[in-house]
């Protein structure tokens, strides 16, 4: 049976807590960067309504489940392939987190 979903997970801290885009903004929180294509893929923060915010910011570990159907082989690696991502962060006022490169990913038909 096939794999039908990657589940990445990774700590993040917003010193001013101002992570978490309303999903009406049109503005993602999340950006995967396809090291193959340079093609980004983005996603919303899971909902932080109920988190505290403390002196030192917001801090904790997000969990992204990415669909299988977002990962494609080239058209010139027909069974094969292997992948990594620039994970990044925006927060509202627009400030870019530092990048995460995840391990290879290998993708097959």
């Amino acid at each position: 049976m096939p794999f039908d979903t990657v589940h990445m997970s990774f700590h993040f801290t917003d010193g001013d807590g101002d992570i978490g885009n309303s999903t009406t903004s049109g503005k993602y929180d999340i950006y995967l960067i396809d090291s193959r294509t340079d093609s980004s893929l983005g996603f919303f923060f899971p909902d932080l309504s109920g988190v505290q915010i403390s002196a030192e910011g917001l801090s904790g570990i997000c969990y992204l489940d990415i669909p299988a159907a977002y990962f494609t082989l080239r058209p010139d690696h027909k069974v094969l392939d292997t992948v990594q991502y620039s994970i990044y962060l925006v927060d509202r006022a627009d400030h870019k987190s530092n990048v995460l490169i995840t391990p290879k990913l290998y993708l097959t038909q």
